[in-house]
């Protein structure tokens, strides 16, 4: 039987790593978020090698908050990724699929592009327009210092992008914090994060979930609402810094451009699916 769905293909690179434990920190890291995309994920995920992981998801939207989560989690480990929506064979195979091979198109040219890039593949007219929205996005998150990088994730820890009908509100967070305490190897081994080895998860307010369909205020002629001030006390515990070193980087980390282009992207894919639906 073949049906049009989503696949989300991820290699995963950090030069000093031995192949093992990249392998074993994909593993933890996407497995946290199989747990919390399960309303929306299909399969199991499957591994292609220790670097390179594939996820199936109903929806495209799914897939791009799925990459968004992990990239956070996964940091300073860099995460390229495509995003193809096409036909499954369920028969003929995963890697047979014209998902996977559009997938395999758009991770190539990912990979082209630099560590950490993110491509969208569903050979549609608008896929252009998609990742460019894409591209601006993730620009972003690249002129953001390591520090403003590594402090995306005790944002999102408490007030997640979050969509109702993909993910879950129940968030596995001993396990990721044992993810955390995994990666402290790789925060050594980076010389900006000395001080950022550990977050303190008792010191975080709780998870606030809110779709982001109902954020985003509908009185602008663009996407906004997704960002809330209130979290730099709570992040500065987290990471043991004071609270105007957290806001200084939230704000030059441009940490509510950030979310409201990711916003924008997922309106995007939602819009683009629906028409291809059709």
């Amino acid at each position: 039987m073949t049906a049009r769905k989503t696949l989300l293909y991820i290699a995963g690179h950090y030069p000093d790593l031995d192949k093992a434990d990249l392998h074993l920190l994909l593993e933890r890291g996407i497995g946290i978020v199989s747990q919390i995309f399960t309303p929306d994920r299909l399969d199991s995920p499957y591994a292609l090698s220790e670097e390179q992981w594939l996820l199936t998801f109903n929806h495209t939207a799914s897939a791009f908050l799925a990459y968004r989560l992990l990239d956070q989690l996964m940091y300073p480990i860099q995460v390229n990724a495509s995003i193809a929506y096409g036909s499954l064979d369920s028969q003929a195979g995963l890697v047979a699929s014209p998902a996977y091979h559009y997938a395999s198109q758009a991770l190539l040219e990912a990979q082209s592009l630099g560590e950490g890039v993110l491509l969208y593949n569903a050979n549609y007219l608008e896929d252009q327009l998609t990742n460019m929205l894409l591209l601006a996005w993730q620009e972003i998150i690249k002129e953001q210092s390591e520090i403003q990088r590594a402090l995306r994730l005790s944002y999102e820890l408490q007030f997640p992008l979050y969509t109702a009908y993909a993910m879950t509100s129940e968030w596995p967070f001993q396990e990721i914090e044992a993810l955390e305490i995994l990666k402290m190897p790789v925060y050594a081994m980076e010389e900006k994060l000395q001080d950022y080895q550990t977050i303190d998860f008792q010191a975080r307010k709780p998870l606030k979930i809110v779709d982001l369909h109902a954020k985003i205020q509908s009185d602008h002629f663009y996407v906004t609402g997704l960002y809330e001030k209130g979290y730099a006390s709570a992040i500065a515990k987290m990471n043991q810094t004071s609270r105007q070193n957290v806001d200084y980087h939230l704000k030059s980390g441009r940490f509510a451009a950030e979310r409201n282009y990711a916003g924008a992207i997922v309106l995007q894919l939602e819009r683009e699916e629906n028409a291809l639906s059709v």
